[in-house]
């Protein structure tokens, strides 16, 4: 089953154009991703990707090894790490079966 998530990286300062270049080509490259949006004046990077092949954090270790960081705000941080464990969930919940909770255990 796929299911894709569509992320938003703002970053703290302008890059140079070739960095930018780079790191939308290093992060094209991951497996799973759909698409690269680069806003440059905006200081921001759109992605999108299918969960079950990749994830958050091999997105952002692609950015840091182009010299890419996210935006260091306090706020950022925390809905960062909040993304990455409800994406930790959301994969987990894609491979898990169905079950009914409406239903009592059924005694041995």
């Amino acid at each position: 089953m796929k299911k894709y998530k569509r992320k938003t990286i703002h970053f703290d300062q302008l890059y140079p154009g070739e960095v930018l270049l780079a790191a939308v080509k290093a992060v094209e490259q991951i497996s799973g991703v759909k698409m690269v949006l680069m806003d440059r004046t905006n200081k921001k990077l759109t992605i999108q990707y299918e969960l079950n092949r990749c994830g958050l954090e091999e997105i952002y270790q692609k950015l840091k090894e182009c010299g890419i960081t996210p935006d260091g705000k306090w706020l950022r941080k925390l809905l960062h790490r909040i993304e990455l464990f409800m994406e930790k969930n959301e994969k987990k919940n894609l491979f898990s079966k169905p079950s009914c909770c409406s239903k009592p255990p059924r005694k041995p």
